[in-house]
């Protein structure tokens, strides 16, 4: 699962001896030929670096994005699949109100956890808003359909509890749709005085742009269903999440789905956030995650991108998007620590020089 935020840093590392992997792969080669960073050293990153890079200017204005390298000391078949199952509702430090699974078929019960407390700031100025959509005047991500069927039902619930049970039914809604015909069956966004904006066909639109890393990632992303594929990929049943959250002070809720796939030795995730109800539009985090031997065990070194879909960034000038960046890298640090944190163990700033598998 993820929040919403940017990035902005250079990194700058020294080269390190590898040794090959088992399959002839090695990981340098792998990030020097699909990242923004040609050269690392895994001993500064199993000592707790986390390495980031602010996205490239690209065609694409309405968006944002970052690259960042760790290491954490699971193996990638068990990253990857805590990746799919971190809950950081309750953490010390998260900006994360509630988090939930999503089960096939969706039902509004699995949305119970969802509560707009009306004592808290961001989650009040979500009630305001939602009882903004029953006045007529929306300022909210919804589809002329989310819109009529939020606005009649907190009409007739228009108390916390209610306004929150409102929420449920629809992004139950939302949900079993997606679970029945996904990215392509999303509903766009719509407004009152703009065309829709299908959120979807923009992040398609951001990752084509990041044509070295769609290359690399392409097993997971066509399995997933976001990026057309040859058929030579199975179609991948993910795990399906819904949050609440706090992003700059206001509440918003979510729906996301990640995948994950084993490529040769090691794995490929995709976090997709295909309905956020404001802050942004879309998201998603990949990740691809290699062996690493560390002192006799076996560790992980995970590539992560993060890209957002945020038409307003367009309108922001270089500094603003710089400072937007920075904001964001540094979040994401954040949760990239909580994680390893989730993992049970810290990397060890001592720890021998890795090699990679065998």
């Amino acid at each position: 699962m993820r929040y919403g935020h940017v990035c902005l840093i250079t990194a700058v590392c020294c080269t390190l001896n590898w040794t090959p992997l088992a399959r002839g792969q090695d990981v340098a080669t792998s990030l020097k030929r699909f990242s923004d960073f040609p050269k690392i050293n895994v001993t500064d990153l199993l000592g707790g670096e986390i390495l980031a890079e602010r996205g490239a200017a690209t065609n694409f204005s309405g968006g944002i994005s970052a690259q960042f390298c760790f290491a954490v000391p699971t193996p990638p078949e068990e990253t990857a699949r805590r990746l799919q199952s971190w809950d950081t509702s309750g953490a010390d430090g998260t900006n994360v109100y509630a988090h939930g699974v999503v089960h096939t078929p969706s039902t509004p019960d699995d949305f119970k956890k969802l509560y707009l407390d009306p004592t808290l700031g961001p989650t009040r100025w979500l009630l305001d808003k939602t009882n903004g959509v029953a006045s007529g005047a929306p300022e909210l991500n919804l589809s002329r359909a989310d819109a009529q069927e939020l606005g009649a039902c907190v009409k007739k619930n228009p108390a916390p509890r209610g306004s929150s049970a409102c929420w449920a039914a629809m992004l139950s809604g939302r949900a079993a749709t997606f679970q029945r015909n996904g990215f392509n069956g999303v509903l766009p966004y719509d407004s009152a005085d703009a065309a829709p904006y299908n959120q979807i066909d923009q992040l398609r639109i951001m990752l084509r742009e990041q044509t070295r890393v769609l290359a690399e990632l392409s097993p997971v992303l066509q399995g997933a269903g976001l990026i057309p594929g040859s058929g030579g990929v199975p179609r991948l049943t993910p795990s399906h999440y819904w949050s609440l959250f706090d992003a700059n002070h206001r509440a918003v809720v979510n729906l996301g789905a990640t995948y994950r796939l084993a490529v040769d030795d090691h794995y490929q995730v995709l976090d997709a956030e295909y309905y956020v109800s404001g802050s942004y539009y879309a998201a998603a985090t990949l990740y691809e995650i290699w062996p690493i031997r560390d002192a006799g065990g076996t560790g992980s070194l995970v590539w992560r991108g993060d890209y957002y879909v945020a038409p307003m960034l367009k309108y922001l000038g270089g500094l603003e998007r710089m400072a937007y960046g920075a904001i964001m890298i540094q979040e994401v640090k954040r949760e990239i620590g909580m994680f390893r944190n989730y993992l049970g163990a810290r990397p060890d700033r001592h720890a021998a020089a890795p090699d990679l598998l065998p």
